[in-house]
């Protein structure tokens, strides 16, 4: 809130700042609908302040997806952050979640590999990966995957 505060014409801070309030939202005890406004007031400033912006675009489809549950906007969404940073492995985590919740295996995992190709070591991007390849029943390829999340987060 500071930076948006200091610097109104830096996105970036309005993509975080929306991002840090889906988390809210989310993870803390505050998932009331002021919160997740707040988070689309931010999201929205991102945008307008700069609509190519890659991080406002995956902002903007982590709105819908945790706060509406409405995977098509966040498709939406995606492809836009996607064509404007097509090796962003976050983007593709994302893509890869909205998938699974699609029942849409086979590209959720095939997301998912490409995010962990291009960032090998990021253990969110592995964890995602494993999560999928338990649910599909791929045993032997989860736990290939998760030896390498152990290695590099063994806590």
């Amino acid at each position: 809130e500071r930076t948006a505060q200091l610097e109104p014409k830096f996105a970036l801070a309005y993509a975080e700042l929306g991002n840090t309030d889906l988390l809210a939202f989310r993870f803390l005890p505050d998932d009331s609908p002021r919160r997740l406004e707040m988070a689309k007031a931010a999201i929205d400033t991102a945008l307008s302040v700069n609509s190519n912006l890659p991080a406002a675009h995956l902002a903007n489809a982590t709105y819908y997806y945790v706060g509406k549950s409405d995977w098509e906007k966040a498709l939406s969404a995606l492809k836009e952050a996607e064509r404007l940073s097509p090796n962003d492995p976050e983007v593709l985590t994302l893509k890869g979640a909205i998938e699974r919740r699609q029942n849409r295996w086979t590209e959720a995992i095939a997301d998912q590999e490409r995010a962990f190709r291009i960032d090998p070591r990021n253990d969110r991007v592995i964890d995602n990966l494993c999560f999928n390849l338990v649910w599909v029943r791929r045993y032997t390829e989860a736990d290939k995957v998760g030896s390498k999340l152990l290695a590099i987060a063994p806590e």
